[in-house]
């Protein structure tokens, strides 16, 4: 199976001011790829065509000397779309995936001035490598499909050319050939597109509704006048003025804690994950694997790996979890996903020949936490967090964080109506986060910490629970469908309760 090669040129540019480096090496101990290094008392590139672009040497620098600029053409050809130049607007928008955008097409159709901030340098690569599974839930929205678009009806928005695709397979892969029912029954789909397309298609629908994209802008800081969030300070120079803030800057809610928005900071877990893009030449079905227990390296803490495929690409995918934020291994992240692609027996079956005769087409990565609970209250005075900002397992998922900002967006528009964006008047934007979706959260942080927490009987423990649940089901099940599975996975599981009980607390 071919493994991930240096690549000429690479996806990302590393921009670097030696002025403001103070040596401190933040930026080398967090690098999952080992790329950067301190020589003397300076930061330096060492191998820029490794570099995953996950950002962290941007987050930690306490001088905002590096800036990471990743786009899917080579980094000598990055085309930045320039600012728009704009000194005030209405609603100011932190980030550009799909909360952010959801917020500024709800708010840009109702009339209102939007600007959407986006660090990447443009719309040809987003920040997360995923199988791009549509994951809804029917309080949220329904997910209509029809030719090449996607529509959420609830949410008053449809996508074009995102070429959806029905999931064919999804589930968890085990030690010792265990593993969840990946099959979809009768009655139940999903959907899978390219992450990628699906954020560019809401950027444009976004921009046709009014709102101005302004790309390469990283926001460093807001605004504060009279106790209220007053707008953005991005790292080109301007301050751009706005009656109201929605931040939705991602998991590590940098911006969303200054403009204050209580983010839980206890019990944190660490997230790096690197994933090789192939071409889906061979046509394979779309799906999404978890691959956890017996995985080839014992030196990497909390391993997983990950197979995602949709029309267009295969990704497939390493990460580890630990309780530090610098990065744990002694070797790169792309060393322990050259054996995954080399020893791993579950990956053949799954991928056949589809890897042979080409290469990886770009490396990707990211990082994130968890926390031990998510945000309290997402509102603040001229402020509304949305998306990843504020949940405790790392990601809420693309259609749940689109329809966080529609909810957020039409909270604006009546407060827009009313000219009040106190604290009281947005406070509505609470409302998205129910009880039942912060539990799916809860039980989904459970999942991505599972590698972290067990060792290897206990993961084999654990799955002789979970193969004897259906994940289509679980994730796109009606309720009485979810209700019948469970009740046999309790009956199934019955004597392991007993015999378990360390992995029935985990799982309950």
């Amino acid at each position: 199976m071919p493994l991930p090669a240096q690549r000429e040129g690479g996806t990302v540019k590393i921009l670097f001011d030696e002025d403001r480096c103070t040596g401190c090496g933040l930026c080398v101990r967090v690098c999952p790829q080992r790329v950067l290094a301190l020589v003397g008392d300076k930061m330096q590139v060492v191998d820029q065509p490794r570099c995953m672009g996950c950002f962290g040497c941007e987050d930690v620098c306490p001088t905002g000397a590096v800036r990471v600029l990743r786009a899917r053409p080579t980094a000598a050809e990055v085309p930045i779309e320039p600012p728009v130049g704009v000194t005030a607007c209405d609603v100011a928008v932190v980030g550009a995936g799909p909360a952010g955008l959801g917020a500024a097409i709800t708010c840009a159709r109702a009339g209102l001035d939007v600007v959407v901030f986006e660090r990447l340098p443009n719309r040809t690569l987003s920040h997360h490598p995923d199988g791009g599974v549509l994951y809804s839930l029917p309080s949220i929205s329904r997910i209509q499909v029809q030719g090449e678009r996607v529509a959420f009806p609830e949410l008053e928005i449809e996508v074009r050319d995102v070429r959806p695709r029905r999931c064919k397979l999804l589930g968890f892969l085990g030690p010792d050939g265990l593993r969840t029912d990946d099959r979809f029954p009768p009655g139940v789909t999903g959907w899978t597109v390219s992450k990628d397309r699906f954020v560019a298609a809401l950027a444009a629908e976004a921009e046709r509704a009014g709102a101005k994209m302004w790309y390469n802008a990283l926001v460093r800081d807001v605004i504060k006048e009279d106790g209220r969030v007053a707008g953005v300070r991005p790292d080109t120079g301007e301050e751009v003025r706005a009656r109201v803030v929605v931040t939705a800057d991602g998991v590590w809610a940098r911006i969303s804690r200054k403009a204050g928005i209580p983010i839980n900071r206890q019990d944190r877990w660490y997230i790096d994950l690197l994933a090789a893009e192939y071409e889906n030449r061979a046509g394979l079905p779309a799906g999404l694997y978890y691959l956890n227990g017996a995985l080839p390296f014992d030196e990497l803490p909390g391993p997983m790996g990950g197979v995602g495929i949709n029309d267009e690409v295969i990704h497939v995918m390493v990460a580890c979890v630990a309780r530090r934020p610098i990065y744990p291994a002694p070797r790169p992240l792309d060393a322990y996903l050259h054996r995954l692609l080399a020893e791993d027996e579950r990956l053949p079956p799954i991928l056949g020949d589809a890897l042979q005769g080409q290469s990886p087409r770009l490396l990707t990565g990211c990082r994130a936490v968890t926390r031990a609970a998510p945000s309290p209250d997402v509102v603040g005075e001229g402020v509304i967090a949305v998306g990843d900002s504020w949940v405790d397992d790392g990601e809420l998922g693309d259609v749940p964080s689109l329809a966080d900002g529609v909810h957020a967006g039409r909270v604006i528009v009546r407060a827009a109506q009313r000219n009040d964006f106190s604290k009281s008047a947005l406070n509505p934007a609470n409302e998205f986060r129910t009880p039942q979706l912060l539990k799916i959260l809860a039980e989904n942080k459970k999942m991505k910490l599972l590698a972290a927490q067990l060792d290897e009987e206990e993961m084999r423990q654990m799955f002789l629970f979970m193969q004897h649940l259906n994940y289509p089901i679980t994730l796109f099940g009606t309720p009485r469908q979810q209700g019948m599975m469970f009740a046999r996975f309790m009956v199934k599981n019955l004597f392991r309760f007993v015999r378990y009980p360390r992995i029935a607390r985990l799982l309950f």
